[in-house]
């Protein structure tokens, strides 16, 4: 009978602890921003979104500069009669002719382009604002 009550007592006090001190999993708690913070949030979202457009079309109007760049190269060497092993150095500009094994013919490996892969010189650093 003692055992009893004492199986009784503890169950009950391990019911009563999880019931008060919560170990049953609660619901989430909603965070729910004023209306004016989320009508900033909205326009920041939306800046985001104008800027990813923008530089989509900075991106292609990129591409097509490259692709005209090394148009007017190949222009170039056609107008001047060069061998195909004459390449432009795109940092400065200067055609050189560059060293091919006897019988080789010059690749989209060998051929220095500039392009997407080749990445320009980051811009200097913005001035930061004062707020």
């Amino acid at each position: 009978m003692k055992l009893q009550r004492l199986v009784l007592v503890i169950l009950a006090l391990g019911i009563w602890s999880v019931v008060e001190v919560g170990a049953w999993p609660q619901q989430d708690k909603a965070y729910e921003p004023s209306e004016i913070q989320k009508l900033r949030i909205q326009v920041k979202f939306k800046d985001a979104q104008i800027a990813q457009q923008q530089l989509s079309v900075a991106q292609q109007q990129f591409n097509a500069a490259v692709s005209a760049f090394n148009a007017q190269v190949e222009a170039t060497k056609k107008e001047n009669s060069w061998p195909d092993t004459v390449q432009i150095d795109p940092n400065t500009l200067e055609f050189k002719e560059t060293p091919m094994a006897a019988g080789q013919k010059p690749t989209a490996s060998t051929a220095p382009r500039i392009g997407p892969a080749e990445k320009a010189a980051p811009p200097p650093p913005a001035a930061k604002q004062k707020p």
